[in-house]
């Protein structure tokens, strides 16, 4: 089963690599040790060999004659079984792909009747898609009818007009859509876009944040921290927590239907998403283009630096490239953004053109070649963005100290091998990220006057030597200063965190703590009043205190990896808890008795449980508890004895997932029939399936992204692969 997302602009090496990611187990080392020739010989045979359904969403005239031959995909197919499924808005395309005229499916647009329903739904989401008293419905139906069936632009009109009170106003709206005499599609989200700006409180800049998501490339799945990361440097995110109103930013996009989440938070917070294709091409040629002075090119397959095209612009995106050189000059003096990431030929930047930006606000460099960086950065004294990930810089200059307005240096998985002592001059930092610089040997102790510092990721810094072994250097209780940090990810082998470090971050909300050495929390963690979430990774620790279960705002806690814990503290108590995920904790043999009286865990909605594998029993569940749990996922917990039938009974459980528990599955399999016909329970996996090549899907998935979030991928995508292997056996008689 194969999918790729075609878009107006493809790259076809990409496409490429995608079909073998999802084809090959090992699909890093079929990439990593073939040139292009040979990978497209491998791609021909491999799909000779096997029968596949392969779905090509989205084509374009662009790349419609070609696109089979580029893919490698041998047509007309050599198996009467396989089959290949285009969607596309044009006929000619379908046509051009081989389509037949029978096999052409024309859909429909939506009845007046659903229409209105699904406009309801969005735009009276408040009272149940019910009109309010104070609307016209005649004039609220005929907006309803402009939008001719098509459910994108019902929804983004349905979501401007929410909220939308004064009969005027939807009079206005009705007008602006019917004197479109072209009654094009772009005129309904163009209503949606000005509607950006009337909202209380954010008006132009949450517009201008939305535009900026054209940077990236179409159907491009975009971390919101990156998008959030460009937007300061913007300037559009303004305040003391700038991350903290982008993420706003993010939901008020969602809830509108601008953008698609793919995954959140707890919290409910986008962690990241998708831009719809037509959304995009609108962003990106009738606004950004035409009317913002922007230069969006990204994964345009460019060999050269299109300097002629630049003038005048203001904001320029050529990411995804495959761009070697930029030349010494191009005429863009007033230039705000240069985002370059994804060049990964790309070996230099020239210093004329860092003296030359003498406005430039945000500068992306990452995955490029880029051995270092010019002596003269110190010159962007405007500069308020600089990223450099996964890079093979080793140093940064000196003169990095003088960008006294920089808010943001994300250094995430480059070579860098130390920061320069300069480092402290940086008063209006906000957010470090060094996070998986592997090379990073020591952090230098002006680190601690940066006051500002509200989020720092170490995370993955296995080398650094964080004690005090020469003048400069920073011991891992200087981090006490930071007072001001929310979101903290350390990772320490050595130093063992003492009291009054952490008792002095009392702004902290995220703490992700990998500590190889620590036994015991320190007790002035309780300080930590507004902390939401922790990530526990302590090989040695050997006891959580009660008083840990303290954190009233406690919504999402993952112990990973700690070896030597038995027993675990009455988390029961936590109120506002909502994820529980026990991952790597084989000593702990059973939960207290109380996780499952009456009262507990009030809010908790999934609750997992990975390779625990002395568990022998969970707890019994009185009434009243686990009220809101909706997944409950047991992996490889092989001295769990069975699953006791309470489990069964919850009244909000959606998914029940048992894997790689042989005592449990071979009880439950006597009982699954009963159990799918008695139990309410909307989802049951049980499977067998061996752990060890699970795994190796596993790292396969997590080496193929840029980032990892913490916490989110054994509930995501892990299982979602897990499900649909189970899916596929189930559907060819396997057993488990």
């Amino acid at each position: 089963m194969l999918w790729l997302t075609i878009s107006q602009n493809p790259s076809f090496n990409t496409l490429r690599n995608d079909l073998v990611k999802q084809i090959a187990l090992k699909a890093n080392e079929i990439l990593g040790g073939r040139d292009e020739d040979r990978l497209k010989t491998w791609l021909k045979e491999s799909l000779r060999k096997h029968k596949f359904a392969l779905f090509l969403d989205d084509v374009w005239e662009t790349s419609a004659t070609s696109l089979l031959e580029e893919l490698c995909v041998p047509h007309p197919p050599l198996h009467n079984s396989n089959i290949i499924i285009a969607t596309s808005r044009s006929k000619s395309v379908l046509s051009e792909l081989g389509v037949p005229p029978p096999s052409i499916i024309q859909m429909q647009d939506l009845t007046e009747d659903d229409s209105w329903k699904l406009f309801s739904s969005h735009a009276f989401p408040h009272s149940d898609g019910v009109l309010p008293m104070s609307i016209d419905q005649e004039i609220a139906r005929r907006i309803c009818k402009e939008c001719r069936g098509l459910p994108l632009a019902i929804k983004v009109v349905g979501q401007a007009m929410a909220g939308v009170a004064q009969s005027n106003e939807w009079e206005f709206a009705l007008q602006r859509l019917q004197n479109d005499v072209t009654h094009s599609l772009s005129s309904k989200l163009r209503l949606s876009y000005d509607a950006l700006a009337d909202v209380d409180g954010y008006g132009i800049s949450l517009q201008l944040c939305f535009l900026c998501l054209a940077a990236f490339s179409e159907a491009e799945v975009i971390l919101a921290g990156t998008a959030i990361k460009y937007w300061i440097g913007e300037g559009l995110v303004p305040g003391p927590d700038p991350v903290q109103i982008g993420e706003i930013y993010l939901i008020l996009l969602a809830d509108r239907c601008l953008i698609e989440p793919i995954h959140k938070d707890h919290d409910g917070k986008v962690i990241n998403f998708r831009v719809h294709d037509v959304l995009h091409h609108f962003l990106a040629h009738q606004i950004a283009e035409k009317e913002e002075k922007c230069f969006f090119q990204a994964h345009r397959d460019l060999g050269e630096f299109p300097a002629d095209d630049l003038k005048g612009h203001i904001r320029i995106s050529l990411m995804d490239n495959c761009l070697s050189k930029v030349p010494k000059a191009f005429g863009a003096p007033y230039i705000r953004s240069l985002l370059l990431a994804g060049n990964t030929s790309l070996t230099k930047i020239p210093k004329e053109v860092i003296g030359s930006m003498t406005a430039l606000r945000v500068l992306d460099l990452s995955r490029t070649a880029l051995q270092s960086l010019p002596k003269n950065v110190g010159s962007l004294k405007h500069l308020v963005c600089l990223r450099l990930c996964s890079v093979p810089v080793k140093k940064l200059p000196y003169s990095v100290g003088t960008l006294r307005n920089l808010q943001v240096l994300d250094l995430y998985q480059s070579d860098i091998t130390q920061l320069p002592s300069s480092i402290s001059k940086l008063t209006s930092l906000k957010i470090l990220d060094v996070g998986s610089c592997k090379h990073l040997q020591c952090m230098p102790y002006g680190i601690s006057n940066l006051r500002s510092l509200k989020y720092l990721n170490t995370g993955g810094c296995r080398n650094v030597a964080w004690k005090k072994c020469r003048r400069g250097q920073l011991s891992i209780n200087d981090l006490g200063t930071l007072n001001q940090l929310k979101w903290l990810v350390l990772t320490n082998n050595g130093e063992i965190v003492l009291e009054g470090m952490l008792g002095t971050m009392k702004q902290m909300e995220s703490l992700f703590l990998d500590l190889t050495d620590t036994e015991k929390l320190p007790h002035d963690m309780s300080a930590m009043s507004k902390l939401r979430t922790l990530w526990l990774a302590c090989p040695h620790l050997i006891q959580i205190e009660d008083s840990f279960c303290g954190f009233k705002n406690m919504g999402y806690i993952r112990l990973f990896n700690c070896g030597k814990l038995k027993q675990l503290p009455s988390l029961q108590k936590l109120e506002n808890l909502k994820h529980l995920q026990i991952v790597k904790c084989p000593n702990i043999k059973k939960f207290p008795e109380e996780f499952g009286k009456g009262g507990g865990f009030p809010k908790l909605e999934v609750f997992s449980v990975v390779e625990v594998e002395k568990l022998e029993q969970l707890p019994m569940v009185d009434e009243g508890a686990l009220p809101s749990l909706k997944i409950l996922t047991i992996m490889k917990c092989e001295e769990l004895q069975s699953l006791p039938q309470c489990y069964w009974n919850l009244k909000s459980v959606e998914k029940i997932r048992v894997y790689g528990c042989s005592k449990v599955l071979h009880i439950m399999a006597k009982e699954e029939k009963f159990i799918k016909t008695k139990s309410k329970v909307k989802t049951i996996t049980l499977s067998s399936i061996e752990t060890k090549s699970l795994l190796k899907r596993y790292y396969d998935i997590l080496r193929r992204g840029e980032h990892f979030y913490y916490g989110e991928f054994w509930c995501s995508e892990m299982f979602q692969f897990l499900d649909n292997l189970a899916d596929r056996l189930y559907r060819v008689g396997f057993s488990p």
